[in-house]
């Protein structure tokens, strides 16, 4: 932002009757600084010309409301931000305050504020008043001895910042007094004296206990300890009286030439000497940062309490760190979205490019982030990119599973036609089923880009195949006993070397994720050992004031002052034990996340663990089921080989559908049930009987889950984690019956009964109605216990007869004859989700029938 953006001065703070606001335009105008700035703070008693000082510190001959009258011009704080004239990309923030101890303002309170809030604002704090430093000036800036009844350092309740000058030195602005209209010589004991020189002689203690030197030493001690590095500036008067009036439209050879070098040499230390703001630990101050102090400090003021630096850092903090973590993840976001093309040839590309983008997002977030205590912050941006990253890994496992399926589908079509047209239902056809399907694998693996699923894919699509194999394998009869054997025994060892293929691929992905999780605690604790720099300026900050402390006793040494000397020797003790903790702290900190790291790594690692073994176990026991499956099929090849040849080909060499996920049957779309054609389409290819399971219950039960078992897979039917319903109309499964060779097990979820986003409750009788007609096993399922309102939940059943109709005749009466019903209705199993009760009856053990059958015992008339 420019002047040119910003030609005049806003108010920041207004004083409307005596309550301080925060004017929304001067934060919006301080959202959009985001260069560090230099906040230059004047205040001092109304009608003393800081006006017009700060509009030469401006470059302006006009902009801060210069009064002529004997009222106060500007009231509350007004802001002007320019860019700095001699630090680029610097802003200068020029603040303006109301006069203080204006006669017809009754709240001196008011005053106060103002003078606190330009202290907490400021990196230089510029005192204004007229001629000499005498005691009447002193005693109008009663305003700093009031300073520790109205700031607090520290949040805890039991620090005791008033004894403690050191917490309020370490933000305290600079201090520049600014001496107007100046007619006296500046000399001492007959000798010329600096400006500087005038001030230190002026802030001397005089020496004694009674009330009158306290009065006296007061301010002058609050001047001496809060602001170590003082300033004096002198002004002779600007012109004549009668010009005053029109101070503002003066040329400078109209002033008074050592007025005006006088203001050339203040504007020019200024602009030299004063420093960006900082907070505790370095941390620079831009313009955004200006407006949640501003807005910390003036609410706290009008809730009653006192404004803390702590605090008003630590919410600062809250509230740039939160913002940095999301920054650190769009930074992720915007790298893997550029770099990353899915599906990845191999694990290990998707994982360097992870490794890359993490780096750098880390790099983001320890780069802008301070004060997070207890690394809260930077531990929610690992949770945040840990799950990024299994999102894209996941994302890669389905783009390189849609992809391959696609291939496969688009490569072996021809050869599925050709089976079906019973091209190798005929003596010798057996081999070039094989060789055609050796040359189509070939094909396949020779695609590029197929990612991850590559051959975990190929592998469950050969497998589906597996019976039009042995179909055609028994029906050749140019094979001898001895050759079917063999091939049978080749093709079990295939299968067995692939699935310890795919097991040893996913051991070493294992060993690939848990390095990568090393790595990446390793990366946070790296980057945050190189951000120390927080804790060594603050140990820099510390060696400062220690020096100053240290200086300020040898001048009370000097001056003969037992009592300052002392409380300064305490001072100085304290100090010097904060810096050795702040020290031992920054070691303590780098080794604290060290060992979360370690822990959550081990944690991870016992995770992985687990899930090995579990996978290993689920392959062998597929291995295990292969074989014994082969061992089945050449016993069958055997006994019926005298009859195979009288076998449908067309029937028996019908494909089975692949189906690697579930697919909608029946959809429910705006209460409106409709069938999926697709689905219809899998069910014309499937000639073998199917067993159909079916499942009902209330929303959120956990249905899905309980399917996906039934299918063999972790994934498939959709788990929801909230609380809607994730499941709409009925969704289909076909698969492999696993103990019933040449059947098709089908397996129907259904979507949550009662779920209160629904209007219409019949969509769900409905719904529950075709799960019984089309399953031959019905699963209703349900949480807790068999009680009454779970049985009242189950009010579906008793509409049955309304909903459905055994005989075509209108006339038969349903209602009254269940044996109708029977003849046709599934077999019923209740599934009790979360059962935490014990299987007992008057102290008797029982088992899960007999509780079903006590439950539904009728109560006598």
């Amino acid at each position: 932002m420019t002047s040119d953006h910003m030609p005049g001065p806003v108010c920041l703070i207004e004083n409307i009757d005596g309550k301080l606001m925060v004017n929304q335009e001067a934060l919006t105008i301080l959202s959009a600084l985001t260069q560090p700035v230099v906040v230059v703070a004047i205040v001092g008693l109304y009608r003393t010309g800081k006006s017009y000082l700060m509009n030469k510190l401006a470059g302006k001959k006009q902009g801060f409301s210069l009064g002529s009258t004997v009222q106060s011009h500007t009231k509350g704080i007004w802001m002007w931000c320019v860019p700095h004239p001699e630090k680029p990309n610097h802003t200068l923030v020029l603040l303006d305050t109301q006069g203080l101890g204006g006669v017809e303002k009754e709240d001196n309170e008011n005053d106060s504020w103002i003078f606190a809030l330009a202290i907490l604002l400021s990196s230089t704090f510029i005192y204004n008043s007229m001629g000499a430093i005498n005691q009447q000036a002193m005693d109008q800036l009663h305003y700093v001895t009031e300073l520790t009844n109205q700031i607090r350092a520290k949040s805890s309740p039991d620090s005791n910042e008033v004894e403690d000058s050191a917490d309020f030195v370490r933000f305290f602005p600079d201090f520049v007094w600014a001496l107007r209209d100046w007619i006296l010589k500046l000399e001492a004991d007959g000798q010329s004296i600096t400006a500087d020189k005038y001030l230190e002689n002026s802030l001397k203690l005089k020496p004694g206990t009674s009330q009158e030197e306290k009065i006296f030493n007061l301010p002058r001690v609050c001047i001496q300890k809060f602001f170590p590095k003082k300033k004096c500036f002198v002004f002779h008067p600007p012109t004549k009286w009668k010009k005053l009036v029109h101070l503002e439209t003066l040329q400078d050879d109209e002033l008074d030439s050592e007025f005006v070098q006088q203001v050339a040499e203040f504007s020019s230390y200024i602009f030299s000497h004063s420093k960006i703001k900082i907070l505790s630990g370095g941390i620079k101050v831009n313009g955004p940062r200006l407006k949640s102090l501003v807005l910390t400090y003036v609410n706290a003021i009008s809730n009653g309490s006192l404004p803390c630096i702590e605090n008003a850092v630590l919410a600062l903090a809250q509230i740039e760190n939160s913002a940095t973590v999301q920054k650190a993840i769009a930074h992720y976001d915007q790298q893997m979205g550029q770099k990353v093309q899915l599906p990845t040839e191999t694990f290990q590309e998707l994982l360097d490019l992870h490794r890359a983008s993490e780096k750098e997002a880390i790099g983001v977030f320890i780069r802008n982030s301070f004060k997070d205590i207890n690394h809260l912050f930077q531990k929610e941006l690992a949770a945040q990119l840990e799950k990024k990253w299994n999102d894209f890994c996941e994302k890669n496992l389905r783009a390189s599973s849609d992809h391959c399926l696609a291939l496969l589908q688009d490569i072996f079509s021809p050869l599925e036609e050709e089976v079906k047209q019973g091209v190798y239902s005929k003596p010798g056809g057996y081999r070039l089923f094989i060789q055609k399907t050796q040359e189509l694998k070939k094909k396949y693996l020779q695609e590029p880009r197929k990612g991850i699923q590559a051959e975990e894919i190929l592998q469950k699509y050969l497998m589906s195949k597996e019976s039009v194999t042995d179909a055609i394998l028994q029906t050749d009869l140019t094979l001898t006993e001895k050759e079917k054997e063999t091939e049978v025994e080749r093709v079990k060892a295939e299968s067995a070397q692939a699935t310890a293929k795919m097991l040893k691929e996913m051991q070493i992905k294992h060993q690939q994720l848990m390095e990568q999780k090393e790595k990446s605690h390793q990366e946070h604790v790296k980057q945050l050992t190189e951000k120390m720099e927080d804790k060594n300026q603050l140990l820099a900050q510390q060696e400062s004031i220690l020096a100053l402390k240290l200086q300020e006793q040898e001048q009370l040494l000097k001056e003969g002052f037992k009592e300052e000397r002392i409380k300064l020797q305490k001072e100085i003790q304290d100090l010097q034990m904060r810096s050795i903790e702040t020290s031992t702290s920054v070691k303590l900190v780098i080794a604290e996340f060290a060992q979360d790291a370690k822990k959550m790594l081990e944690e991870m690692q016992i995770k992985y663990q687990q899930m090995m073994e579990q996978k290993e176990k689920c392959h062998q026991k597929h291995v295990n089921q292969f074989i014994e499956k082969m061992e089945r099929d050449t016993e069958q090849l055997f006994t019926e080989q005298n009859r195979t040849p009288a076998l449908n080909f067309q029937e028996i060499m019908t494909f089975r559908p692949i189906m690697m996920a579930p697919i909608c049957l029946v959809e429910n779309h705006k209460e409106q049930l409709t069938v999926n054609p697709s689905a219809l389409k899998i069910l014309d290819e499937i000639t073998q009987p199917v067993v159909v399971v079916a499942i009902a219950g209330l929303y959120r039960t956990g249905k899905s889950y309980l399917m996906n078992l039934l299918a063999g897979q972790n994934r498939g039917f959709r788990l929801g984690s909230t609380v809607r319903s994730e499941t709409k109309g009925i969704w289909m499964w076909c698969v492999p019956h696993p103990s019933k060779p040449d059947h098709t097990l089908i397996l129907l979820d259904t979507e949550g009964l009662g779920d209160v986003k629904k209007g219409d409750t019949k969509n769900d009788s409905w719904i529950f109605a075709l799960a019984v007609l089309l399953s031959s096993t019905f699963v209703y399922n349900s949480m807790g216990t068999i009680n009454q309102q779970a049985l009242e939940q189950l009010h579906y059943v008793t509409e049955l007869t309304e909903l459905i109709r055994t005989k075509s005749s209108s006339g038969t009466e349903e209602v009254d004859d269940s044996t109708e019903f029977v003849g046709f209705f599934p077999d019923f199993i209740w599934t009790v989700r979360d059962f935490s009760l014990e299987l007992k009856i008057d102290k008797s053990p029982i088992t899960e029938d007999g509780y079903l059958e006590d439950a539904l015992k009728l109560i006598p008339d």
